[in-house]
């Protein structure tokens, strides 16, 4: 044995046989031959090498955010580093709740900008070191699932001297899609390529913008976030399935994710001025001028700021920062903390939502001027709706000024079909982000009058228009309704944002 070896256990072989209550337990056995009984029952003392040891010591527990705040390296980000809570508070509460025995499933519906993926990361770290298992990261496409294996998650593992101990040492363990640790395997796919893995348990999986166009369920087999979900069984009562996302649409991935969530979680923050607790809301962002601001002037001098709604103290983004940093998750129409909720319910599903005034990333300059450009164009309002509050984009049919527009050239109020109309007819245009329509009457004479126009989101939008909406007849009873009759579809054979015609 090694000279440099300590001593860690002493047993008193013969103090130990005169104990009679254990005297049986000791007693030599049949299949023990006499050499053998003679050698163990002369053993004064057990020694262990130092990688026995290793095995045999006892980690103390620790949180997942503690663990990142020591041990996490930074490579690709705007603060490169040792990774700090304090720069996004929100997570800690994200990171830790994940590890508890009890939650399966987390559902994250957040801005850009917001750290998300970073705090899955952070996860990922904490169980290579402490609970090692197959991981299996999806992505939308193929092209980002390679540039997150070689520009995050690899580097993450290098950059980390805590990490860096479960490599290997062979580049061959370090492809694009496959990083063999020496005691675990991470996995990276695409969302269309999940059945390459259908042979493999997986332990963690992480399917990363599940709104983004390749997760779709396909019409030929099951969605990818299903057959995900099956590489779990093995390690089901283990197993941890993030879904992590920007939404889109009502009937995205990551909104219905959110709201089939055993409870949703929502970020309080506490005024440094009075020190009470609110929801931050968009309403809560103020500047001067209204709807007639300029839009870059907003963003570019950061000219909006966040009003207190207990006393109306005037926030500028560190004023921000201060205020999350005192703040707490709270579960949604309660008012129970995080750790009070989890502890007491122990959900197995749990959701988080993560606007974009939260973030230390995001100024309220260009928070507002994106509100602004999304009031004229439709596409930017979704691109508010997505990326800032964190919330799908709601079809929208008509708004004030359009009815006011239609009063005008029909002399009917907006959705009325004059008396003498014999048919309706709707024109759709197919855009990147959606469809524009309009509906018109049209009489004997062949001249038309407008009846509606606006943009629609989905096809389903779509559908619900042509097949299901009726419009009143001026002059007739509640149930006098005119249905569309024809429709044109113009496709322009293009496909975006999954729209494919």
């Amino acid at each position: 044995m090694a000279g440099n070896q300590k001593r860690v256990c002493l047993i008193n072989m013969e103090q130990l046989f005169k104990d009679k209550e254990i005297q049986d337990f000791t007693k030599q056995r049949a299949w023990c031959s006499d050499d053998l009984w003679k050698t163990l029952s002369g053993i004064r003392e057990f020694l262990f090498s130092r990688p026995e040891k290793k095995i045999l010591r006892k980690q103390k527990p620790i949180k997942v955010s503690d663990w990142a705040e020591k041990y996490r390296i930074l490579t690709m980000s705007v603060l490169p580093g040792i990774w700090h809570n304090d720069v996004t508070p929100y997570l800690t509460g994200i990171m830790d709740a994940a590890a508890l025995p009890f939650v399966r499933e987390i559902n994250l519906c957040a801005t850009p900008q917001a750290g998300k993926s970073e705090a899955v990361h952070n996860f990922v770290g904490y169980c290579i070191d402490r609970a090692p298992g197959p991981v299996l990261y999806i992505y939308p496409d193929e092209k980002t699932a390679v540039e997150n294996s070689k520009d995050r998650i690899l580097p993450m593992i290098e950059a980390a001297p805590r990490l860096q101990k479960y490599l290997t040492g062979q580049e061959k363990d370090k492809s694009s899609y496959r990083i063999n640790l020496s005691h675990m395997k991470i996995f990276l796919g695409w969302a269309r390529s999940v059945s390459s893995v259908a042979n493999k348990p997986i332990k963690y999986a992480i399917a990363d913008e599940v709104d983004k166009p390749g997760f779709d369920p396909s019409k030929k087999e099951t969605g990818p976030l299903e057959l995900i979900d099956k590489r779990l069984t093995t390690f089901r009562p283990v197993s941890k399935f993030f879904k992590i996302s920007t939404p889109t649409l009502e009937s995205g991935n990551i909104w219905q994710a959110l709201n089939s969530s055993d409870v949703i979680f929502d970020y309080h923050v506490h005024c440094p001025f009075c020190g009470m607790i609110q929801l931050m809301e968009f309403k809560g962002i103020k500047w001067d001028g209204g709807h007639e601001a300029d839009p870059k002037e907003l963003k570019n001098k950061g000219l909006a700021w966040y009003e207190c709604e207990h006393c109306q103290g005037k926030w500028d983004e560190s004023i921000r920062d201060q205020a999350v940093r005192k703040g707490v998750w709270i579960a949604r129409d309660t008012k129970i903390s995080i750790n009070t909720y989890l502890e007491k319910f122990r959900p197995s599903v749990i959701g988080f939502h993560v606007p974009a005034w939260i973030s230390y990333f995001v100024s309220f300059g260009e928070i507002a001027a994106a509100f602004l450009l999304g009031l004229h164009d439709p596409v930017k309002a979704q691109d508010f709706y997505n990326s800032y509050e964190a919330r799908p984009y709601v079809s929208r049919v008509k708004t004030k000024k359009e009815d006011e527009i239609m009063e005008h050239i029909n002399d009917l109020p907006g959705g009325i079909v004059p008396a003498d109309a014999v048919a309706l007819t709707c024109g759709v245009d197919v855009q990147k982000a959606g469809f524009w329509f309009v509906v018109r009457a049209w009489k004997k004479d062949l001249s038309s009058h407008l009846v509606q126009y606006g943009f629609l989101s989905t096809w389903m939008d779509v559908e619900t228009l042509l097949f299901q909406t009726r419009y009143q007849v001026e002059g007739k009873g509640a149930g006098d309704k005119m249905g569309i009759w024809r429709t044109g579809i113009d496709s322009g054979g293009g496909k975006s944002n999954g729209l494919e015609t």
